[in-house]
């Protein structure tokens, strides 16, 4: 044997279970076959092989082979035999089917192949050689190991020799594949068995070439045609359960998110509807509602996420599809339903818990809070008992400094208070004018920081705010009566028309604020529920509140019948000289003949807060309002130059007329379309507004200034505040001296040709001697006929501090007047 001791344990066990008598030798490599071909003895090789080929050695037989015992490793049978081969391509049957099917019919016997080797042997050629002498020597052997060029195999198909399809042999000259989109299917005919192509039936497809088998169309896709090659997903809005078919199913009134939809729980509610108990209702305002969207998905929605509540808006968990609007949105951030930032609460995050206040953030009342509102009602307390003394000064037909500081104060106070106006009407602001509104409205709500600790509902907040009206009305009489009992003996018991005057003052400061307050129960804006709210206090459904209504029309009364006793106190003016300290407030900072213009100030701060309560749902409409209503004031303004000053009627004119500008520019910011045309009108709005604030302030500081140099420099100088120099009495008086010398002089039967001169001036001209006949009438106190005077269109208070009023009789003859001057020997006046 070999002398790696190939067989040596199989022989050995042989050699005992079968009783021969053996001797076992190993030779080396080399030595091997030459020793045996010497001792022609037994021997251990294998076959086929050249080895031995030529001295024909003959095997040794033993019982067929037992897998058992071999198991065992009892070698008592033969060996099993082993099949030598070699496999060269996992492909070659597709690949070169000929070249397989010869392969495949190759048939050796075991004496054909050892003849093949032994001749090989004896010629001493190479392989190739010997191969090729035996194909030619011994065609018969081989000639049916060729297939035939029709004998197709799977996955190909019978073709002619145009390399058309046949469907069968006699006609096919050869075999190409099948192709995609059909399948090898085997035929036979007269002329033998072979392959051909069948196309996919419809619902089924198969995308790869030298196919055997058609794939059915999976779930959610189909094909209703022959030799598909992939079938198509079910198109959105319809979806297809089973394997193998040829159409999809609609989804009805539904629609699919994706392509390809395996069964009817794929098909969702559309774009713009929500699916809550199985049915698809139409999405509510203030929620996003993409394809898909269903009432478990809001209850997890995020801020990210598009399903979700839009900022601006809310909805309680519980009724997550019962939307209400918010006030703003900086506390309704969106999401999922119950989204209120900074620990806000209610419909419409309106307010924060009860026990907490509002503070960029909801923080909890502390004592200190309570002590913050003592010291406030402390303060208000001392200033209106200051006011008696602050603004009860004497009337006076000029314009004093300080008169004109106060006018201006009043005049920002109103600007500020007609922006709050502004913010109340429910728009989309740009960044910069939402925050000066925001500031501005503090003017007109009167809400002050941490109400809620005081009273926890939005109600009583309103309430208490109304209070503040009440309150401050009850302080001054309650001071009167106070200083009459404790003061009077001293001389300092407060005087009850200056008391009445410092009443009406608050009020018509505040009168427009007032307005606002009175309305707010009635200004309500609509839900996508359809319910309304409250604008001020939104978690409060409207009419769902009397107590805050009955609030709202208790100040509304109070509002009219302060209004109405203001129409009557001017109405009495110019015959009240012993009452007009009860008016001071109505008519100290307007000229005598237009005493009234308060009344004028007071409708427009009244009417102007109900511009957002006729109309609340059409915001242009009401800004278009405010507009024709404040152009209507301005004319009136410009034509009556009512105030004392004139810089308080340039400023006043400027001011009115740059808001009514920026309520126009604040209309066209609603058609917010983007591009260069919005930018420039917020950079607008931006220079209106400031430049108001800014000629406001100036005239402040100009007022200012002014009562500094009269205070302090000793300066009597009036330039700025009369916008020019004005003459001095010195000389007013010689002219009017020099004029009535003129007329006493001609008047003896030359009345016609004075006549006929003043026929000659304009109407402005006679207009202004009529004014100032007038004017000369009531600052020298002369008793002058009712019949020429009385009945003129000049009517005005009396301004002298020695005016006596026209019920009073006449002490003093006509003889008795002063003169005049030199050059007129006395002034002619008639009763």
């Amino acid at each position: 044997m070999p002398f790696t001791g190939w067989g040596m344990p199989e022989m050995m066990q042989q050699a005992f279970w079968h009783g021969m008598p053996l001797a076992f030798a190993s030779a080396i490599d080399v030595e091997f076959a030459s020793l045996n071909r010497e001792l022609q003895s037994l021997l251990y090789t294998w076959v086929p092989d050249t080895a031995f080929i030529l001295d024909s050695p003959s095997p040794v037989i033993f019982p067929d082979h037992s897998r058992e015992q071999y198991a065992e490793k009892v070698y008592k049978t033969m060996n099993s035999k082993v099949v030598l081969s070699k496999w060269a391509s996992r492909g070659l049957q597709t690949a070169a089917r000929y070249a397989f099917l010869v392969a495949e019919s190759l048939a050796f016997s075991i004496e054909g192949i050892n003849g093949l080797l032994r001749s090989h042997v004896l010629s001493g050629e190479d392989a190739w050689t010997t191969a090729c002498t035996w194909l030619q020597q011994n065609p018969a052997a081989w000639r049916d190991w060729i297939a035939s060029k029709t004998s197709c195999a799977v996955g190909f198909r019978l073709v002619d020799g145009s390399g058309l399809l046949v469907q069968n042999i006699s006609q096919a000259v050869g075999c190409t594949h099948c192709p995609a989109g059909s399948k090898s299917t085997p035929m036979s005919d007269a002329d033998g068995e072979t392959f051909v192509c069948t196309p996919c039936p419809p619902g089924f497809s198969q995308e790869n070439p030298f196919s055997t088998t058609c794939e059915p169309c999976r779930k959610g896709t189909v094909t209703n045609s022959y030799g598909s090659e992939a079938c198509l997903p079910c198109s959105v809005g319809f979806y297809q359960n089973s394997t193998g078919q040829t159409l999809c199913i609609s989804c009805g009134l539904r629609t699919t998110q994706l392509l390809g939809g395996v069964s009817y729980m794929d098909c969702v509610c559309n774009e713009g509807q929500i699916e809550e108990d199985g049915a698809c209702l139409e999405c509510p305002l203030g929620v996003n509602c993409p394809v898909g969207s269903t009432v478990a998905l809001l209850s997890k929605a995020h801020e990210t996420n598009a399903l979700r509540i839009i900022e601006g808006f809310h909805s309680d968990p519980a009724t997550p599809l019962q939307v209400h609007k918010c006030v703003s949105e900086k506390f309704c951030p969106g999401g999922p339903p119950g989204s209120c930032a900074g620990g806000r609460v209610g419909i419409t995050c309106g307010a924060c818990p009860n026990g907490e206040y509002w503070a960029s953030k909801c923080e909890a009342c502390t004592s200190a809070t309570v002590v913050s509102w003592a010291l406030g009602a402390a303060a208000l307390a001392i200033g209106v008992v200051l006011s008696y003394y602050a603004i009860t000064s004497s009337l006076s037909a000029k314009a004093s400094v300080l008169m004109c500081t106060g006018a201006s104060i009043a005049i920002m106070v109103s600007f500020f208070q007609n922006l709050g106006v502004v913010n109340s009407i429910r728009m989309d602001w740009p960044p910069f004018l939402s925050k000066l509104f925001e500031v501005a409205s503090v003017f007109l709500n009167l809400e002050a920081p941490a109400t809620a600790c005081l009273v926890g509902t939005d109600v009583w907040q309103y309430g208490l705010q109304i209070s503040f009206v009440y309150v401050v009305a009850l302080m001054l009489p309650a001071a009167w009566v106070l200083s009459n009992i404790f003061l009077k003996r001293c001389g300092l018991a407060w005087d009850p028309l200056k008391t009445i005057s410092v009443m009406g003052t608050i009020f018509q400061l505040g009168f427009t604020t007032l307005a606002a307050l009175s309305r707010v129960p009635f200004v309500c804006y609509r839900h996508p529920t359809g319910q309304y709210s409250v604008a001020q206090h939104s978690n409060v459904l409207c009419g769902e509140s009397p107590h805050m209504e009955a609030f709202g029309i208790s100040l509304m009364v109070v509002l009219m019948i302060f209004l109405s006793a203001c129409f009557y106190a001017a109405a009495r003016a110019p015959t009240w000289s012993k009452k007009l300290p009860a008016i001071r407030f109505l008519i100290f900072r307007f000229r005598p003949q237009v005493w009234w213009f308060g009344l004028v100030l007071l409708v427009r701060g009244g009417v102007l807060p109900l511009c957002g309560v006729v109309v609340p749902d059409m915001p242009r409409f009401s800004l278009t309002m405010m507009g024709s209503i404040l152009l209507t004031y301005l004319g009136v303004q410009m034509w009556l130059q009512p105030w004392k000053a004139p810089i308080l009627n340039l400023v006043d004119s400027l001011s009115t007329g740059i808001f009514v500008l920026l309520l126009f520019v604040c209309l066209g910011l609603q058609n917010d379309d983007g591009g260069v045309e919005m930018e420039a009108l917020e950079i607008l709005a931006t220079l209106l507004s400031s430049s108001i604030a800014g000629i406001l302030l100036l005239m402040l500081c100009t007022c200012v200034w002014s009562l500094f140099q009269r205070q302090v420099i000793g300066s009597h100088s009036d330039l700025i505040l009369n916008l020019g120099r004005c003459a001095t009495n010195e000389k007013v008086l010689d002219k009017l001296i020099e004029i009535s010398h003129c007329i006493s002089a001609a008047a003896e039967g030359q009345q016609h040709e004075w006549v006929r001169s003043l026929d000659n001036l304009t109407v402005y001209d006679l207009h202004a001697v009529d004014v100032v006949t007038e004017v000369l009438a009531d600052a020298m106190l002369l008793q002058v006929s009712r019949r020429n005077f009385g009945s003129s269109s000049q009517q005005r208070v009396g301004t002298s501090r020695r005016r006596i009023s026209e019920e009073a009789e006449v002490s003093e003859e006509a003889e008795d007047a002063p003169e005049l001057g030199p050059s007129c020997a006395r002034a002619s006046c008639w009763v």
